[in-house]
Order: C-alpha cells, then structure tokens, then sequence
C-alpha cells in the first residue's frame, strides 16, 4: 500500500517505531515503569542525608577556621 498524503506516513512512521520499542523492551524483559515507593522513600532519605551531612561539614570548617586563627595567634603572641 502505498501512503501519498504526509500526515498519514509520519503517523505510519510513528507507529512503527513504537512497535519497534515495545519489542525491545519485552526482549529485554523489563517494562519501563515508574520508579517504586520504596525506591523513592530511599531516594528522598539519601538526598535529605547528603543535605545534612553539607550542613555538618559548612559548620566543622567553621570550627577549624575560628580554631586555627586562635592557634595562630597564640604562636605569634608565644
């Protein structure tokens, strides 16, 4: 059968692609889905986590700044 008008082809086109991703998808026996509950519980957790532990870190720099400008100043008051 031959397709004449443009519209029609591309949609043809189209279709046929898709059938083409369905069949490699099921070849390689996983459909694509959403990630899980649990997948975004633990996705949410370590990002949480990683927020912390940057907070933690901001303010120990802070700590060795203030601790390592006191030491200097003892050194060159000693």
């Amino acid at each position: 059968m031959m397709i004449n008008d443009f519209p029609s082809l591309v949609r043809a086109r189209r279709q046929e692609i898709d059938r083409e991703i369905q069949a490699m998808q099921l070849q390689a026996g996983r459909q694509m889905r959403r990630p899980g509950r649990i997948t975004r519980s633990v996705v949410q957790a370590f990002g949480r986590l990683g927020t912390v532990l940057v907070s933690v870190g901001r303010r120990l720099e802070c700590y060795a700044y203030r601790i390592t400008g006191q030491s200097d100043g003892l050194q060159t008051a000693g």
